[in-house]
């Protein structure tokens, strides 16, 4: 029982949010930490964002989760950003810090702490499918851990080529874009493929306009949907015997940094799978 009056409360907000496991793996996660910590989910259209960070604030949350689609939305009601969020344009986790509420990107640094499992392994070449708030978030920790060759597809031509732009701009010409309004033959020589894109949310069998013949055994392929874990790009990589790191694994690890920027604790990272594992009864 906490002996304050009032709870630490931190809210998710998306649209739409059914489905979403963030308030069961955080409402574990504080309970397994020994905090008396509330975390509570609302559904909020874009349209109502600004209303909604602001009653975020009046109430004195402790912080907020931005769900799908909101996170390319939340730099715009910080009075600061972290460098995090500078760089991928998003912010996904707030926190605030005395009367000042910082944005946080923790999807790009939960997928640096995912790929940092993989023992002995380090990408050079890299694929990256879909320019949304994942992928962007995803190319940015990329870029800031220095990958050389780092190529992002997505039919949004005008809104990829800008982000690639501003991505050169802040850490120097690394990254391409290529607009995907055809089937994309990955080339050899990639050793990291990642599809953050929507498609295979809840869908284990559309198929993605993408060639993997050239797709090296040594390569690794993460797609971040994990719901269901096993979509059509992960069976076909295991079909050919390449590496996959589950979308669950991004879920844990962006969890357990957020986790960390709200209560200066390190999160129990196996607790959080086992919930998450528990939540999608797998």
């Amino acid at each position: 029982m906490s002996e304050s009056a009032i709870q630490d409360v931190i809210c998710g907000i998306g649209f739409p949010v059914g489905g979403n496991p963030t308030q069961f793996l955080l409402e574990r996660s504080f309970v397994s930490a020994g905090l008396d910590t509330r975390f509570m989910t609302f559904e909020v259209v874009p349209e109502k964002m600004h209303d909604a960070v602001a009653g975020m604030k009046a109430l004195n949350f402790k912080g907020g989760a931005l769900l799908p689609p909101h996170a390319s939305l939340g730099p715009l009601f910080m009075d600061r950003l972290a460098d995090s969020s500078k760089l991928s344009q998003a912010s996904n986790c707030l926190v605030r810090e005395g009367h000042d509420w910082v944005g946080h990107d923790t999807m790009g640094c939960g997928f640096i702490e995912a790929l940092h499992m993989i023992p002995e392994w380090a990408a050079s070449h890299v694929v990256i499918l879909g320019a949304g708030d994942v992928g962007r978030s995803i190319a940015a920790s990329l870029a800031a851990e220095g990958v050389a060759d780092l190529l992002i597809l997505d039919q949004d031509a005008e809104a990829g080529q800008g982000f690639v732009t501003h991505l050169n701009e802040q850490l120097g010409g690394g990254t391409r874009f290529l607009p995907w309004n055809e089937t994309f033959d990955v080339p050899e020589r990639v050793d990291l493929l990642v599809q953050a894109t929507p498609i295979g949310w809840r869908d284990s069998q559309t198929q993605l306009p993408l060639q993997l013949q050239n797709l090296k055994p040594e390569a690794c392929v993460i797609d971040v949907n994990y719901h269901p874990p096993e979509t059509w790009l992960v069976r076909e990589a295991l079909s050919r015997g390449v590496l996959v790191v589950s979308g669950i694994e991004l879920l844990v690890h962006q969890l357990a940094v957020s986790f960390q920027k709200w209560t200066g604790m390190e999160a129990d990272i196996p607790s959080i799978r086992e919930a998450a594992e528990e939540y999608l009864e797998i």
